[in-house]
């Protein structure tokens, strides 16, 4: 018999393990939706984390019918408004401070003030460190 593993068998040992994980990602995405909905609608039973699957999904879709539609205009109105809005806001706080900056910078302190160091002495006549 030989030491090297089938294809075959490597697959029905991950089949298990991958179909775990998907209904993992299935169980905490439903209970993420059951949450969002006892926010939404404050109904009591979606409390309980046993609640049904099934349950979930059919309040979920309920929830969804009970919202109105949105009108493509009127949302691009709103939107609109909401940006004229922000930029309105950002000139006016702009505004302020610049009108809040002295005319004239300030005069330095009197006092010690920090000078540079003179520029060193090129010699062109030393070149024998090139």
């Amino acid at each position: 018999m030989s030491s090297v593993t089938e294809p075959h068998g490597d697959r029905k040992l991950l089949k298990p393990l991958l179909e775990k994980r998907r209904r993992d990602r299935m169980n905490r995405s439903l209970d993420r939706l059951r949450l969002l909905l006892l926010a939404a609608t404050c109904d009591e039973r979606l409390r309980s984390p046993k609640v049904e699957k099934a349950e979930i999904l059919r309040k979920a879709v309920q929830f969804l019918r009970m919202q109105p539609l949105s009108d493509p205009a009127a949302t691009e109105e709103l939107l609109l408004r909401r940006y004229w809005s922000g930029y309105c806001e950002c000139l006016a706080r702009a505004a302020h401070f610049l009108q809040a900056i002295p005319a004239e910078p300030p005069s330095p302190a009197p006092g010690p003030t920090a000078r540079c160091p003179p520029p060193l002495a090129v010699n062109p006549t030393n070149t024998s460190g090139l």
